[in-house]
This record gives structure tokens, C-alpha cells and sequence, in this order.
């Protein structure tokens, strides 16, 4: 190699070093001031939840409540609202939206274990809401997971140690199903073919990317910090303010409390649905809801994504406390889901989970009990209530 050729060799690695120099400050500065800010009101937040809030939320000792749409819930028994309790002394960080389904929350899971080490004997608690509507039609709604996908939550799963190869094999070929007609996610489909494939082209190739695919998770990384750091400022919280403040249940108490409030604000149906969302989504197309999900079997891929879900908390050595949400019972019934198919899937959920060894709160005897259901699929006043008790339960040994 000649001088020139050094010269350049030279010029570029003391480019690298000085990038990475770069990358190292910012990052120990971010982390420096991040920790003097409290999260909480990021915990609670309705959304996809950033890695370094879910990763310092499982570091506290929060507990981590995965789940979808039933998150947004705004009745007062939501769990953003009752925890820490005198039984538990856990805060809450709550991680979903709509069309966030088992495939992502795999992914949640590598970025709250990010080094791969945990064991059994840490103290972590997450819960996984499932809904049946999960389950509806072939596939997950492809849209949605574009919507929700996240670069750098793929990235922790990929580069994940404690994770095996045929997870992540499995999510690489779901991922490339999954967005093959979405625009955008270019770097993903190649990254997800060189990694999926054994043949030698695919392995030459992976290892030419390598190192491009490595220093945009780092700047990924980066990034997420820096807008968690510029969320928390915008909103002036610090952490001499007292946002987790620890309540006093009155289980008992609370119960008359939601059948109260069930009561009123679910009076104008026989579905004891929330009257404004009776009159809003279902008063007008009420007669051509009838029967129209008589065909339904509840057998989308969904099933494969939510073994691999199983599959990789057993990798990062996490137990899951599994809720299998119930539906409203006397909508479903009204639409023609029989409630065989619903039975099976509950009792499929609960098989599933037990190969593992990871506990499950089926509520299928719930679907038919007034304002347990908040409309015609996401928990309410009682179901909520309900919920929050087993998992105070649960995670207090009681």
C-alpha cells in the first residue's frame, strides 16, 4: 500500500474514533442529567414506550404492563391509577397502542433485557394483556405493525445474546411478510433476508453490513435518549416532585365505586357498553352488526406470534403474568362469534402459556358481567378493578 493509501486509511479510522468519542460524550452527558428527571408521567403515558424508559422502569422495579388499545382506557380503574399500592409497592409503566401485538412486544422484551442476563431470581414483574381480537382474520393487520415498528426495538431483539437464532429467525421472516409492501423500511428487509438466509452469499453479505446496521443502532440508541431527555424537559418534571405516590385500596370499597360509576355511564343499551360509544360506533350500524362475524375461527398467524412471544420470554428467563382478556359476551354472541370459538381460543391462550410454566387470568367467565367491559372489547370500570387486584395478588405472593 503506498503513502497515499495510508494516509486515507489513517484519516478515516481517525474519523471513526473521534465519531465514536463523540457518540460516548453525548451519551454519558444524557445519562448524567436523565437520571436526575422523574419518568413517571412518561410510564403512564398512553404509547409505544421508548427503550430507555422501559429499560429504567424494569431497572426500579416498575411493573411493565404490555397490552393495546385496552391501555387508553380513561376510567379511574385504570392501572396507571393504582399503583403503587399499600400490597405492592411497584409503580406502573404501561407499553402498547392499537395493532400492538405480540410480535413487538417480543421486541419490548430485548430492549428491557438488552444484555440477555436475566435470571429468575430478579425481581421483574411484566404482565401481557391478550385480546382476542388479536386473533381476527389470517394475519395481523400489516398496516398497523408498520405503523408501530420500531428500528431500534428490532435491533435489541437482533443483537440480543440471550436470544436464539431461530427467534430471531422467526421474527426476521414475519417482519419481511409483515412489511414487504410498506415504503421506508429498506435497511430492515435487507438486514432481515441476509440474517434469515444460511446461504453463503446471505452470511458474505451480512458481514459487509455489519457495521453499518451496528453504528445506526448506536445512533438509534442516541436518539432515543436525547428525545426522552427533550420530552421530560418540555414538561419541567424532576424528580423532587412526588408523581408515584403509594394508594390505598379499599378493594371492597372500590368495587361498589366502579358498579357505580359502570351504572351511569352504561345505561342507554343492552350491551352495557359506555353510552357514548354505543351511540357513536354502534347505533346506527346496529342491524348490520348482526351476525356479521359468523364466519370468524379466530386462526390468524397471530397464534405463531404469540408462541414466539412465549419463546422469547423463556430466552430472557422473564415469566410473564399472561392476561387473557374476555369480550363482551352479549355483543359477540349478537355478531355470531359463537361462544365455542371464543372458549377454544381462551383455552388455547392458557395451553399455550402452561408448556412454560407462566401463569394465566382467563376472564372468560367475566363476559357477560354488566360494566366489566368498557364497550364491546376494552376493559371498563369493573374489569379494570378486577385486573389490577389479581395482579397486586400476584406479584405480592398473596
Amino acid at each position: 500500500m503506498g503513502k497515499k493509501g495510508k494516509k486515507t486509511l489513517i484519516t478515516i479510522g481517525s474519523v471513526i474514533a473521534i465519531g465514536a468519542l463523540i457518540l460516548a460524550g453525548l451519551n454519558a452527558y444524557l445519562d448524567t442529567r436523565l437520571e436526575k428527571l422523574d419518568l413517571t408521567e412518561l410510564e403512564h403515558t398512553y404509547g409505544n414506550q421508548r427503550d430507555y424508559v422501559l429499560e429504567k422502569s424494569q431497572q426500579s422495579g416498575n411493573l411493565i404492563l404490555l397490552g393495546s388499545s385496552e391501555l387508553s382506557s380513561e376510567v379511574q380503574q385504570n392501572p396507571k391509577n393504582m399503583f403503587p399500592n399499600q400490597t405492592i409497592s411497584s409503580g406502573v409503566t404501561l407499553d402498547g397502542v392499537a395493532y400492538v401485538q405480540s410480535l413487538l412486544h417480543s421486541m419490548d422484551l430485548a430492549g428491557i433485557k438488552r444484555d440477555g442476563t436475566a435470571n429468575k431470581s430478579d425481581t421483574f414483574k411484566l404482565a401481557i394483556v391478550v385480546s382476542l381480537q388479536w386473533f381476527y382474520n389470517d394475519d395481523i393487520d400489516k398496516n398497523g405493525y408498520a405503523a408501530n415498528f420500531s428500528k431500534i426495538q428490532f435491533y435489541d431483539y437482533m443483537y440480543n445474546k440471550g436470544i436464539s437464532r431461530e427467534n430471531k429467525q422467526y421474527v426476521c421472516q414475519r417482519t419481511q411478510e409483515l412489511l414487504k409492501t410498506q415504503d421506508g423500511f429498506e435497511d430492515v428487509k435487507v438486514f432481515t433476508k441476509c440474517f434469515e438466509n444460511d446461504n453463503i452469499i446471505s452470511k458474505i453479505m451480512y458481514g459487509v453490513l455489519s457495521p453499518y446496521y451496528k453504528a445506526q443502532y448506536e445512533i438509534l440508541c442516541l436518539q432515543d435518549k436525547y428525545q426522552t431527555y427533550k420530552t421530560l424537559m418540555s414538561n419541567e418534571i424532576s424528580r423532587t416532585e412526588n408523581n408515584s405516590d403509594t394508594k390505598h385500596i379499599n378493594w371492597e370499597k372500590e368495587e361498589k365505586v366502579a358498579q357505580i360509576e359502570g351504572a351511569e355511564a352504561a345505561n342507554n343499551n343492552d350491551f352495557f357498553v359506555d353510552n357514548e360509544y354505543y351511540d357513536t360506533y354502534l347505533r346506527e350500524n346496529i342491524n348490520s352488526l348482526k351476525n356479521s362475524l359468523s364466519d370468524e375461527k379466530l386462526q390468524s398467524k397471530e397464534k405463531e406470534d404469540f408462541k414466539n412471544f412465549l419463546s422469547t420470554c423463556r430466552d430472557l428467563n422473564i415469566e410473564p403474568y399472561i392476561i387473557m382478556m374476555n369480550t363482551n359476551g352479549r355483543y359477540y354472541d349478537y355478531i355470531g362469534m359463537n361462544t365455542g370459538v371464543r372458549t377454544q381460543l381462551y383455552s388455547w391462550v392458557n395451553q399455550e402459556a402452561s408448556k412454560y410454566g407462566y401463569e394465566v387470568l382467563t376472564l372468560e367467565e367475566k363476559e357477560y358481567e354488566p360494566y366489566f367491559m368498557h364497550d364491546v372489547m376494552h376493559l371498563g370500570w369493573k374489569g379494570w378493578l378486577y385486573v389490577d387486584k389479581k395482579i397486586t395478588e400476584h406479584y405480592s405472593g398473596q
